[in-house]
C-alpha cells in the first residue's frame, strides 16, 4: 500500500511548468503578483515514504529535523540514487523539508531546468544537494572548505540552513522608501554630442551595440570578453559636462582630488582623474566622479554608494554608449534633485540600502531603482563615520541648493 503524502502542511500539489515559471520564490521575493500560488508542499514523494517505512524510520521526524534527514539520505544514498523514481521522490521530500523551514520559502525553477527551494537571497537546487551526498564529503569540491569527516559536512550544511532560517527576519524588512525629487532647475542639462563610431565584427559587419544578441541571448564565448572598449571613451566627456552643469546650476564646491589622497569605495588600478562635488548644504549628498582608463566612469554618491559606468563592459552585456550615458546622467541628476536615498546599517547583516528616483526636465518620474547588499570593504572607522553621517539626516539626503544666478540654458 502506497503511503499518503500528508507529512507536510497543506495539500500536496504538483509543480507544473506554468507554476514554476510564474510563481517561484524569486518572484515572491521581488514582490511580484501572479494567478498561481507558491508551491510549498510538492507532491510526488510517496515512493520515498515507502522506503522510509521499510528502513524502520519515521518520515515525520525526518521532516522536522534537517540534520537527521541529511544523515538518513547520506546513509542510504546508494539505494536512493540507483532507482530513478526513488531518487526523484527523495528529492521532493528533501525540498519540502527545506520549504517548511521558512514561512516565505517556496519551490521554483532553477537555472539548469531543475527545481530549487528558496526565499530571500538563498536558494537550494534540491537535486544537487542529493547528488552532493553521493560524493565524498571529506574532500573539497571546487574551492570549498575541506571537511575532516562526513558528519562535519552534514553539520555544516545543517548550520547553513539554520542561518537561512535566522535571515527571515531581515529578508522581510521593508525596502527603503523611494525619495521624492524636487522640481528640476530651470536651466536644463544637455548631453554633449557623442561621436558616432562603427565597430566591425569578425565577419566585417557593423556591430549593432544594444541589440546585438537575439532572443537566444549572448554567445557563450562573449562572456568575460571585452572588445572595442574605446566606444566608452565618450563617457569622460559626459562626466565633464555633468560637472560643468551642476557647478553652474547648484551651489557646490568642486575639487580635483589626487588619486593617492582618496580611498575609493571600489578600488581601481587605473584612475585618470577624480572630481569631488560637495553641495553647500548639510543634507546634500556629495558626488565623486572617478574617470578610469577602462575607459569608464565610477560615481560615488552619498557615503557608501558606488556605481561603475559601464556596469561591466563585456561583449555579452552589449552596452550601448548612449544608454550608458543616460544611466550616468540619471544618477547624477537624481542626487542633485534629491532623488537619492541610502541607509546604513540595515538588518543584522549590517547591509546598505539605497533608492534612486529619476525624473525628466519637467519633473516627471522616468524610473526608479534600489537594492540592499553588503557595504564596501572599508575600515571600521569609515563605516562607523558613514553610519553617523546618515543617522544625522532624519529626512535623508535632500536636493542640492540652487545658485542664485541663472546662466545660459544650454550646456554643451
Amino acid at each position: 500500500m502506497t503511503a499518503r503524502e500528508d507529512v507536510f502542511e497543506g495539500v500536496a500539489a504538483p509543480l507544473s511548468g506554468d507554476q514554476s515559471a510564474a510563481f517561484g520564490w524569486r518572484l515572491a521575493w521581488a514582490g511580484g503578483e501572479s494567478g498561481f500560488q507558491p508551491i510549498r508542499h510538492r507532491s510526488g514523494y510517496a515512493h520515498f515514504l515507502d522506503f522510509v517505512n521499510r528502513a524502520d524510520a519515521d518520515a515525520r521526524e525526518l521532516s522536522a529535523d534537517p540534520l537527521a534527514l541529511l544523515r538518513f539520505l547520506h546513509t542510504h544514498i546508494g539505494e536512493l540514487t540507483a532507482d530513478t523514481e526513488l531518487k526523484e521522490a527523495a528529492t521532493v521530500f528533501l525540498g519540502n523539508t527545506l520549504a517548511a523551514l521558512r514561512e516565505d520559502a517556496a519551490w521554483g525553477p532553477a537555472g539548469d531546468g531543475s527545481a530549487e527551494v528558496g526565499a530571500g537571497r538563498r536558494s537550494y537546487v534540491v537535486q544537487q544537494v542529493l547528488e552532493r551526498l553521493a560524493k565524498p564529503l571529506t574532500g573539497s569540491l571546487d574551492d570549498g572548505p575541506v571537511f575532516a569527516s562526513d558528519d562535519d559536512w552534514l553539520h555544516a550544511f545543517a548550520a547553513s540552513l539554520a542561518e537561512w532560517v535566522d535571515e527571515q527576519a531581515d529578508d522581510v524588512l521593508p525596502a527603503l522608501p523611494l525619495p521624492v525629487p524636487a522640481q528640476p532647475a530651470t536651466q536644463k542639462y544637455r548631453r554633449p554630442l557623442l561621436p558616432e563610431r562603427t565597430f566591425l565584427d569578425a565577419a566585417g559587419e557593423p556591430i549593432p551595440y544594444g541589440r546585438r544578441w537575439g532572443d537566444d541571448g549572448p554567445d557563450e564565448a562573449s562572456y568575460s570578453v571585452t572588445s572595442n572598449l574605446e566606444r566608452f571613451a565618450p563617457l569622460h566627456s559626459v562626466a565633464h559636462a555633468l560637472v560643468e552643469y551642476v557647478e553652474q546650476v547648484y551651489d557646490v564646491d568642486v575639487q580635483q582630488i589626487d588619486p593617492a589622497d582618496l580611498e575609493l569605495l571600489q578600488p581601481h588600478e587605473d584612475v585618470w582623474e577624480i572630481v569631488r562635488l560637495s553641495p553647500r548644504s548639510a543634507d546634500g549628498a556629495p558626488l565623486v566622479f572617478v574617470l578610469t582608463g577602462f575607459p569608464g566612469v565610477m560615481v560615488e554618491a552619498g557615503v557608501l554608494h558606488s556605481v561603475p559606468f559601464p556596469a561591466c563592459g563585456c561583449d555579452a552585456c552589449d552596452d550601448d554608449i548612449q544608454a550608458v550615458a543616460g544611466e550616468l546622467e540619471d544618477l547624477v541628476l537624481a542626487v542633485a534633485r534629491g532623488g537619492f536615498a541610502e541607509q546604513y546599517p540595515v538588518s543584522r547583516r549590517m547591509e546598505t540600502d539605497f533608492a534612486q528616483v529619476s525624473t525628466d526636465d519637467d519633473g516627471r518620474v522616468t524610473g526608479s531603482r534600489g537594492g540592499r547588499g553588503e557595504p564596501p570593504q572599508l575600515s571600521p572607522e569609515r563605516l562607523s563615520a558613514a553610519a553617523a553621517r546618515l543617522a544625522a539626516l532624519p529626512e535623508g539626503w535632500q536636493p542640492w541648493p540652487l545658485r542664485g544666478v541663472v546662466v545660459d540654458a544650454d550646456i554643451l
